[in-house]
């Protein structure tokens, strides 16, 4: 259980966070990253598991605590602009309350990742720096972001490094025609998030999910497996 003082601290900086967040949003220093109509044409033409990566990036419950594949899933959107990914301690998680308990119960190995925390900074052609936030699919201006999270670094890794990685590479090589029939199974399941509802992109998302399956024939790619799997004597849940 939290104690007072920890208890303040959270209280202190979810007010702190309200204010900024509300400021950064009235001066267009924070936005979603739906109005970035370049990056999300970039991140439209990856796949990932059959899905685009738009439509990944724009779900809530597939990016909120899947920070560090999120991160990299946003720096296909740079083009040719610089960036880097931040590995850093946010306020966001080391001051939350709910994490005190389980924090108290990890190794002292663990505690070091424990409340870590991992965005990517975009260096625009201007020299600023912005800060793609992959939980919620939110751009920060940098300063901003450090006023509100106070991240202290604990690596970073280099474009270079990253669009070496194998994961990325991985991610680049996928075939859409091959993995669009896995949409089938993933399709559903992002259906079912528009009607759970979520703070950001709901109307982002739809669109770009009714795109998607428009582009991959989604309707007729069910008819075709729906066919295979009842001339194979499978039953057809769907």
């Amino acid at each position: 259980m939290a104690t007072e003082k920890e208890t303040n601290e959270w209280n202190d900086y979810a007010k702190r966070q309200q204010e900024l967040f509300r400021y950064g949003c009235e001066n267009g220093l924070i936005y979603p990253i739906e109005i970035d109509d370049d990056f999300m044409e970039r991140v439209r033409n990856v796949y990932w598991g059959g899905m685009p990566l738009v439509v990944v990036l724009l779900c809530e419950r597939i990016c909120n605590g899947f920070c560090y594949d999120r991160s990299l899933f946003m720096s296909f959107g740079f083009g040719d602009d610089d960036f880097q990914m931040v590995y850093a301690t946010i306020d966001g998680i080391r001051l939350r309350t709910d994490y005190i308990d389980e924090y108290r119960e990890c190794s002292e190995e663990e505690k070091k990742k424990h409340k870590e925390h991992c965005y990517i900074e975009r260096v625009r052609d201007n020299g600023s720096v912005w800060v793609y936030e992959p939980s919620f699919g939110l751009v920060y201006q940098k300063e901003l972001y450090e006023q509100m999270e106070h991240p202290v670094v604990n690596r970073v890794k280099t474009k270079e490094e990253i669009v070496n990685s194998y994961e990325y590479l991985d991610i680049l090589s996928e075939d859409i025609e091959t993995s669009k029939y896995a949409s089938i199974v993933h399709v559903p399941f992002y259906e079912a998030c528009l009607k759970a509802r979520q703070p950001f992109h709901m109307d982002a998302l739809r669109e770009e999910l009714e795109r998607y399956k428009k582009e991959i024939h989604y309707d007729g790619l069910c008819v075709e497996e729906c066919s295979n799997m009842k001339r194979m004597g499978l039953k057809v849940s769907w």
